[in-house]
């Protein structure tokens, strides 16, 4: 009687312990998904910032020259098989090359110009006359502004230029 008991618990016991796991995984599996909706969501929203500070960094440049009396014929992004750059424009007599980022530190600097550099040795026909290396964000360390003024980089924020533009 008493195996028979020990038994009757033990079926009992196991399709508790059955259940909770099912009800386990089930609520994994809604808390999986709703973790990748709301990836799929931030991934989004990252590439929609992105493209905007790319769109306000080339309005604010194009403004920027403008001023100075640089007219650009035309600005935009430039993706190339191995080399992608946000700024890219071209005036009478000079172009313009560079990145926007969030976030600027000197490694960003000397990445950006590092890539202007692989533009120029590999396609050397996109360069045309002067040329001005830019970088436009939000935010930038004071390190980077040093790193971007020994480089001659302009370095560029929507209120204000870091650096000289220097032609």
């Amino acid at each position: 009687m008493n195996e028979d008991f020990r038994r009757h618990d033990d079926e009992e016991e196991s399709a508790k312990t059955r259940k909770s796991i099912e009800d386990l995984r089930k609520e994994t599996q809604k808390l999986f998904k709703q973790m990748d909706k709301r990836q799929r969501y931030i991934v989004a929203l990252m590439r929609k910032m992105s493209l905007l500070l790319d769109e306000e960094a080339r309005d604010v440049l194009k403004h920027r020259l403008k001023n100075r009396g640089l007219k650009l014929l035309r600005m935009s992004r430039l993706e190339l098989q191995d080399i992608e750059v946000d700024i890219y424009g071209k005036g009478s007599g000079y172009c313009i090359v560079g990145k926007a980022k969030a976030k600027v530190t000197p490694q960003v600097i000397e990445e950006v110009d590092k890539d202007i550099e692989r533009l120029c040795s590999k396609y050397p026909s996109y360069i045309r006359g002067k040329m001005i290396k830019v970088v436009y964000s939000i935010y930038v360390t004071p390190e980077a502004v040093e790193e971007a003024r020994r480089r001659g980089i302009w370095l560029v924020t929507a209120t204000k230029d870091l650096t000289p533009l220097m032609i």
